[in-house]
């Protein structure tokens, strides 16, 4: 729903159409989706132990730890992407389209 909505307005240069109300309301959801994942992340490292193979750990053992450690890392660059560069810029493009929209009236 988000990507759209930030889409339309870039191609309309018009803000404000969105069924959902403001471009904040799905960045919300979005964001509480990021922060539960964020809890997840962090129960998943601590019951593997910050991804420590055991000594008894076989390499297909080894292999699934890296691949949870990726998965962290890439996710963990994700969610900052979005909270911190995408979702204020779709906010600051909401608002200024809604301010233009109002002084052109």
């Amino acid at each position: 729903m988000l990507f759209p909505l930030i889409q339309e307005m870039e191609a309309t240069r018009r803000a404000g159409t969105a069924h959902c109300g403001s471009v904040g309301n799905p960045i919300g959801v979005m964001e509480r989706e990021h922060d539960s994942a964020g809890v997840a992340l962090g129960l998943m490292r601590q019951l593997t132990d910050d991804y420590t193979v055991p000594q008894d750990g076989c390499a297909t053992f080894a292999a699934l730890l890296d691949g949870l450690a990726t998965i962290e890392r890439d996710l963990h660059e994700h969610i900052h992407k979005e909270n911190n560069i995408l979702h204020p810029r779709a906010a600051r493009l909401e608002a200024d389209l809604l301010a233009a929209a109002q002084g052109g009236a």
